[in-house]
């Protein structure tokens, strides 16, 4: 009969741990960080997948590195964030020779033989840590995790063949989420290329990229843009809207319940191109028809973020009621331009850099409607700009499938951390084989 949940021991950090963190900086200043030598870890340095990103890494002076021999870490170790952002977890591998911590790392080893690393990383990521840093964090206005605090995190330790076989089974979840974000990553560096060579290139009519310039200099002209297709038209904003504004002024009141009937958008609603109405505020249909008068929206009307965090696009697909706050621009294209082309034009690289460079303010930025209206547009035929927006269509389809089955993975994995530990699911061999066949179907 296989060991139960409620027979599993208990330890805590304290008592299994050797927990470690850098004593202070010693004087270590950033003018001391250089380009090679021993490496040193500090938060930014982690990846989602639980890695350490090497190529992020400053490195130390040997001297420097010394003086940390009670922190230097080698493979397999586990490290945990205790500033700023709290309980990031990695763990390490293709650890180079020489690696010492910052002053924000703890350094986490098993000193009793109770647990292995690979089990323990995987209980540091899940909701039963998550509660324990919000238990004991809750009220504090200090963003660090105090040794003693984390000393205290209580946690069972089953034998060490069920420990393996959990870290096994949600090793092979991993990864497929490592894989299927690594293909995400691959194909936005792919898209961002094609969007290069879209709005500086553009297509002929049988869908073909045209040439670069240097090959056939005869299919472009000079324009204030630059370099662009002959076909095409350089303009501004304003040359190619037949409105553009900006929300309401006016402060609201949101609603909840039977009073909730129109969303109301804020910055964080808008970004890739889309608008995200789940993160949305309601308000009343009286407090939208006071408030938005004469910024209705409409079907094709762009969105484009003008203070904060500056030049996140959205486009509206339906003429359904919404409101917005002042800090979104709201663009109607007129017939010259399709609204898709535009939202993507609005995301080009070039663009995004206008809006940085003409930005004014100094604690929260700000891109004017009169500077917005001067922003710079090209203006390919109608039949170019809608094989444009396909091309990119596609590839964004390709982008939503990944990140579909990546969502899928994260909720099999959070699951699966449930439900080993509470002995809903045992850590079988069996099991794992079943994972990895569900797994594998997915990527």
């Amino acid at each position: 009969m296989s060991e139960q949940p409620s027979t599993w021991p208990t330890t805590t950090i304290k008592k299994s741990s050797y927990l470690r963190g850098r004593i202070g900086w010693q004087g270590l200043r950033a003018s001391e960080f250089l380009d090679h030598g021993p490496f040193l870890i500090t938060g930014t340095d982690f990846l989602d997948s639980g890695r350490i990103d090497w190529s992020r890494c400053h490195h130390v002076s040997e001297e420097r590195f010394r003086e940390g021999a009670y922190i230097h870490v080698r493979d397999g170790d586990l490290l945990i964030t205790k500033d700023g952002t709290i309980g990031k977890i990695a763990y390490v591998r293709d650890c180079p020779e020489k690696a010492v911590l910052n002053s924000g790392v703890f350094l986490l080893r098993c000193s009793d033989g109770s647990y292995k690393h690979r089990f323990l990383y995987q209980l540091l990521r899940s909701e039963l840590f998550e509660t324990f840093l919000r238990v004991n964090l809750a009220g504090s206005t200090i963003s660090h995790l105090y040794q003693y605090v984390f000393e205290r995190f209580e946690f069972p330790v089953p034998k060490v063949a069920v420990q393996q076989r959990i870290a096994e089974i949600l090793s092979t979840v991993d990864e497929a989420i490592e894989q299927t974000e690594a293909l995400i990553a691959k194909t936005q560096q792919i898209k961002a290329g094609l969007m290069h060579d879209l709005f500086t290139r553009g297509v002929t009519m049988d869908g073909h990229i045209r040439p670069y310039r240097e090959e056939a200099p005869q299919l472009y002209q000079e324009s204030p843009l630059g370099w662009i297709p002959k076909e095409w038209v350089a303009d501004c904003l304003d040359g190619v809207t037949v409105r553009l504004t900006d929300g309401s002024h006016q402060s609201v009141r949101r609603e909840i319940g039977t009073a909730a009937e129109v969303p109301f958008l804020f910055v964080s609603c808008v970004g890739e191109g889309r608008v995200n109405w789940e993160r949305a505020a309601w308000i009343s249909l009286e407090t939208y028809s006071e408030i938005s008068r004469g910024k209705e929206p409409h079907e094709g009307m762009v969105l484009f973020t003008v203070v904060g965090s500056i030049g996140r696009v959205g486009l509206m697909v339906s003429d359904m009621a919404a409101a917005f706050e002042r800090n979104i621009a709201c663009i109607s294209p007129g017939p010259r331009v399709r609204p898709q082309f535009l939202a993507r034009w609005l995301q080009t690289a070039h663009v995004q850099r206008h809006a940085k460079r003409i930005a004014v303010g100094n604690a929260q930025k700000l891109v004017s409607l009169s500077k917005l209206r001067q922003f710079p547009v090209v203006v390919p035929e109608p039949k170019e700009q809608q094989i444009i927006c396909d091309r990119l269509a596609s590839i964004d389809g390709t982008l939503d499938v990944y990140a579909e089955e990546l969502a899928k993975l994260r909720n099999i994995r959070a699951g699966l951390m449930q439900d080993l530990l509470t002995g809903r699911v045992s850590a079988t061999p069996e099991t794992r084989s079943v994972l990895s066949a569900e797994v594998a179907a997915r990527v």
